[in-house]
């Protein structure tokens, strides 16, 4: 049961970003929460997998969710201050830099996560040679 779970909501968030446009604050969002949701259902269902395999795949997880944590926040934060008087441009560039940076740290750290193999499936054995 464990394993199906965690399976079906790793695909889910995996479609949620297939052909995704990264700038896209939606877009992005959407992902946002499927990892949530997949994080969730690892933090509840993981524990009888091999911790070290789990770490892995927990640690890239979380740092997609920093990530897009971290741009949601920009976002927000933009949207806040566009709502207040003045011109607030070392706000706005700090914040226009901000995302940036976090836009670059983000396909890779996707790309990481996908290469991640699931911990949840089980591992192909290689045969040892028997000794001659």
């Amino acid at each position: 049961f464990a394993a199906s779970a965690i399976d079906r909501a790793h695909s889910k968030a995996l479609k949620e970003a297939r052909g995704i446009d990264w700038r896209d604050a939606a877009q992005r969002h959407a992902v946002r929460v499927r990892l949530k949701r997949l994080g969730y259902t690892c933090d509840f269902l993981a524990h009888g997998f091999p911790p070290r395999r789990v770490a892995g795949y927990i640690g890239n997880l979380k740092r997609l969710q920093d990530i897009l944590g971290g741009l949601n926040d920009i976002r927000v934060g933009s949207e806040l201050f566009s709502e207040l008087e003045g011109d607030g441009g070392p706000v706005r560039r700090k914040l226009a830099s901000r995302e940036a940076a976090l836009l670059r740290t983000l396909a890779p750290a996707w790309r990481a996560f996908g290469r991640r193999p699931p911990f949840w499936e089980p591992r192909e054995r290689i045969p040892r040679r028997a000794a001659t």
